[in-house]
């Protein structure tokens, strides 16, 4: 019985080919430009994130109680037998680590200075972070031959006319008020595509780092990389309850950069108005098309509920010729949007001239990203989906007050 009302269904829908046509079109193009639109955010918010939360923050920070308020080199922790290294990474098989020690300097030649963030790492872990050594532009990346070279960026470079093989004087003050001035050897220039960083910073061996700064085994963080990331709370959770007797803290990127989570909030609701509109107009333009199939087809609703069609069966066949409206067009959507975010997802469209300088100076890669994730798919499906349950309520209420001899005449 089921597959005949679903047979004699699909027949109805072909009877007037063009309102099918016409109803199946807008939901199909309702949610190819839903999926376009969120594809785009949530890429940009991909994008983000990884530009500015990825290289620099990282998902998760480890570091000593008040470390991030005060930023004091005073404020470092020490893990002398790799203990607190080690916990962490039993805790998790979905994370990568990767230790810094963080300080300022003012880097000087024989003409200008500048002040300088230094940050001290572990050159093969740090490949995982911010992925400097894909960044070297001059030179080579931070390498054990030669423990003692640096790499500056190239805005630094630039602005004191520095080359490979320059020396760099550094001054600078170490763990407790200690001295921290010396000579830097230059062994790679770096571009990186946040502007402020690219002026300023400068990376060298976390072994001389912590000897150059009086601070043998001291940490400003441990820097956790999550995979995949969006499972960085829960992570985030089971860390907070591994050092919770500790005076580690532990942070997400969110709570790290605000800023950053407060302009992608504000962004998704402008996104969400904008689709609110398009899916009220496509609402009211499905529930058009049903009016219509139902006051078309009043004599025949009337014969068929005179020859004993129990009413709700019937409401529920012209329930059954919308969803099928919907799938037809839901199924088309995917088919043919799907393969072009996928695509965009892995060669993101380039951007040149005035916009790409804008996103430059926020940090971000001159680049339009799609994302492929399953949200992009699940909010526009829903959205129809719902729209069309509310829709489906007028013909079951329909079926339900009609009279087969009125219909009839």
């Amino acid at each position: 019985m089921t597959s005949f009302y679903l047979l004699l269904a699909w027949r109805n829908l072909w009877r007037n080919k063009r309102r099918t046509l016409i109803t199946v079109f807008a939901v199909f193009f309702a949610i190819v430009f839903s999926m376009l639109m969120r594809s785009m955010q949530f890429g940009s918010y991909e994008s983000m994130v990884q530009n500015m939360v990825g290289r620099y923050t990282s998902h998760i920070q480890i570091h000593k109680s008040g470390y991030w308020d005060s930023r004091s080199f005073d404020d470092l922790f020490f893990d002398q037998d790799s203990s607190i290294f080690k916990r962490i990474d039993s805790s998790s098989s979905q994370i990568q680590i990767v230790p810094r020690l963080e300080s300022f300097i003012l880097a000087a030649n024989d003409e200008k200075t500048r002040a300088c963030l230094v940050i001290g790492t572990q050159a093969e872990k740090e490949k995982d972070l911010s992925g400097i050594h894909k960044m070297i532009i001059s030179g080579s990346y931070l390498n054990k031959e030669n423990p003692k070279d640096i790499v500056i960026t190239e805005g630094l470079s630039s602005y004191m006319k520095l080359q490979v093989g320059d020396t760099l004087v550094a001054m600078g003050q170490g763990y407790h008020g200690a001295s921290a001035n010396g000579l830097f050897r230059i062994g790679g220039i770096a571009k990186i595509a946040a502007p402020e960083l690219n002026k300023a910073t400068i990376f060298i061996n976390l072994g001389f780092a912590q000897t150059f700064f009086g601070a043998i085994d001291g940490l400003s963080s441990y820097c956790i990389i999550v995979n995949p990331a969006r499972d960085f709370e829960q992570v985030t959770d089971k860390l907070k309850t591994e050092f919770q007797h500790s005076d580690l803290e532990i942070m997400h990127w969110q709570a790290l950069m605000p800023e950053l989570v407060q302009s992608i909030e504000l962004d998704n609701a402008s996104g969400l108005i904008i689709l609110f509109i398009l899916y009220l107009v496509v609402g009211f333009g499905i529930f058009g098309t049903v009016l219509m199939m139902v006051s078309e087809r009043n004599f025949e609703l009337g014969v068929m509920l005179s020859l004993g069609t129990p009413r709700f069966k019937l409401g529920l066949l012209l329930c059954v010729e919308l969803l099928l409206l919907t799938f037809i067009g839901t199924a088309g959507a995917l088919i043919f949007t799907y393969p072009i975010l996928w695509y965009f997802n892995i060669n993101p469209i380039p951007l040149t001239g005035d916009t790409a300088e804008v996103m430059l100076q926020y940090g971000m890669e001159p680049v339009l990203p799609f994302s492929a994730s399953f949200e992009v798919m699940e909010s526009p499906i829903g959205a129809i989906l719902f729209i069309v349950i509310l829709i489906c309520l007028y013909p079951m209420r329909f079926t339900q007050k009609i009279n087969p001899v009125e219909a009839m005449k």
